[in-house]
């Protein structure tokens, strides 16, 4: 159903049970509720705005003062829509933009990390008599699949039985002491993991659940042999469903994070449910997940694992390097789906080849700044906390991002950076967003959520053909809670359809 009114296409769609979308049903209350006086107050208050967008707004009872929206035609000199453009607001996770377009003109999207191995004593008939040292670079992407198959080549190189430790060096990066509590109480989720030099896998085990006639059995991928599990989980006859599927998790706050307590009423109509949480320590879950995978291998080792620097003479060659994943690929992972870890070893990175070793998040973000300075950009409002968003601190402005977003454009790494950004309705953290709808597929947008935080930006494209970079902040009490991403749904829904020299 369409709807015109002066000049503005509205378009209502019906879902495949006959009921308008929420994202929808407001812009049709608000629109006839709030009629012609929209373009009035629009007029009157100086910034343009959508009326769409400011009817949404008006319906849920968030004031304009309370957003911010840059929307800007890739080519031209000034935006097509600015409301509060320079206020400076928490952006939540697309502040990763600024991180991870910093990170990939600074590294090239070739750029890879590497992991060296040292003998510390002779290897003779595949038995080194010694410690195994193993230094980091920050790889912020080697997975379960990556470090088998660094132990693979461990292996191919020779190395079968180490009557050692393993020494686990991760200097690289300044050590961050930092309370993973402390954002939101939950320890064991992974996007509250810090950064480390040496990491691996996201220090993650996925919990696998079934109900047994024994009782309830926990299977763990990767299987640590150094990671004990309290199973106090019980069984209850009904259909799957209910938060985590009645399930609690706790991390014991033990040193070394080494014992997981598992409590709850898990229903009988769930077939191999499973949840995954961060567990043990840096160095103890490198350590406990190469016991388990060398062991599988048909390798041997007698000692455990020390964390300290490596000795390592001038011009001493390592025993063997690993590399990773090229920045192009990283880049990929980390925004499509927007990890938090990743982007702070990122972070770290730019600091540690731009500014000196260990890198700190300080030189990190002194980089992002002086980058984003040097493209002429106005950092005024900048003030990232660890890179990610994942801060109730960071601030940044709408215009900066869009700023940002148009620099990428032109650059000649645009087309790698762009692919990066999640799809609406296709994949990411957009895949579920506008899916069905005709500007489904237009745009390569990052978001952003926390409590009481709503964001979109990136780069999206008209039926025209026409494309523009965007930035929407909504900071508001309960904008996360549906609300702000059906109205973020709502301005992508308006500016598929906008025909220039339409009222806005």
């Amino acid at each position: 159903m369409l709807v015109a009114r002066a000049g503005v296409r509205v378009t209502l769609f019906l879902n495949g049970v006959g009921q308008l979308r929420f994202s929808r049903f407001i812009v049709a209350i608000g629109f006839f509720v709030c009629g012609s006086l929209l373009h009035a107050q629009s007029a009157n208050e100086g910034d343009a705005i959508p009326v769409r967008v400011l009817a949404s707004l008006n319906y849920a009872d968030i004031p304009r003062s309370s957003v911010s929206l840059v929307i800007q035609q890739l080519g031209a000199a000034q935006p097509l829509v600015s409301l509060n453009s320079k206020v400076a607001r928490n952006p939540a996770s697309t502040a990763k933009i600024l991180t991870t377009y910093t990170a990939l003109e600074t590294l090239t999207p070739a750029f890879v990390w590497r992991t060296e191995v040292y003998l510390e004593g002779e290897l003779q008939d595949g038995v080194l008599r010694g410690d195994l040292g193993v230094k980091g670079f920050g790889d912020p992407l080697m997975l379960l699949e990556d470090f088998w198959k660094f132990l693979r080549e461990l292996r191919r190189k020779g190395v079968r039985r180490i009557e050692g430790d393993l020494v686990l060096d991760d200097s690289y990066f300044a050590p961050i002491n930092e309370d993973m509590s402390a954002f939101d109480n939950q320890p064991a989720r992974t996007y509250n993991l810090p950064p480390n030099a040496l990491l691996v896998n996201f220090q993650t085990v996925r919990f696998v659940f079934n109900d047994t006639e024994s009782g309830m059995d926990i299977y763990m991928d990767p299987t640590l042999p150094n990671l004990r599990i309290e199973n106090r989980l019980r069984a209850r006859r009904g259909a799957c469903g209910g938060y985590n599927a009645g399930i609690a998790i706790q991390v014991r706050n033990t040193p070394q994070r080494d014992l997981v307590a598992i409590d709850g009423l898990h229903p009988t109509g769930c077939q191999d449910y499973s949840l995954s949480r961060t567990v043990l320590q840096p160095d103890s879950y490198f350590y406990g997940l190469f016991k388990s995978l060398w062991e599988e291998m048909g390798g041997e080792i007698t000692g455990t694992y020390r964390s300290e620097t490596l000795s390592i003479r001038e011009n001493e060659d390592p025993f063997m390097t690993w590399w990773s994943k090229p920045f192009r690929e990283v880049l990929t992972s980390t925004n499509k789906f927007s990890n938090n870890t990743m982007t702070r070893n990122l972070l770290l990175t730019i600091a540690a080849e731009t500014k000196s070793v260990p890198a700190t998040t300080d030189d990190g973000i002194a980089a992002i700044t002086e980058f984003l300075d040097s493209r002429g950009m106005d950092t005024t409002n900048l003030h990232l906390d660890n890179g990610s968003g994942l801060s109730r601190e960071v601030r940044v402005d709408a215009q900066l991002l869009v700023d940002t977003l148009v620099d990428s454009y032109k650059s000649p790494n645009a087309a790698e950076f762009i692919a990066s950004l999640p799809i609406n309705g296709i994949d990411g953290t957009m895949r579920f967003r506008t899916r069905g709808e005709s500007s489904e597929g237009m745009g390569h947008i990052k978001t952003g959520r926390l409590d009481d935080v709503v964001s979109l930006a990136g780069i999206f494209q008209s039926q025209e053909g026409i494309r523009y970079a965007l930035a929407f902040i909504i900071n508001h009490k309960d904008a996360h809670r549906g609300i702000g991403v059906d109205i973020g749904d709502v301005l992508l829904d308006w500016l598929y359809y906008y025909e220039q020299g339409d009222d806005i």
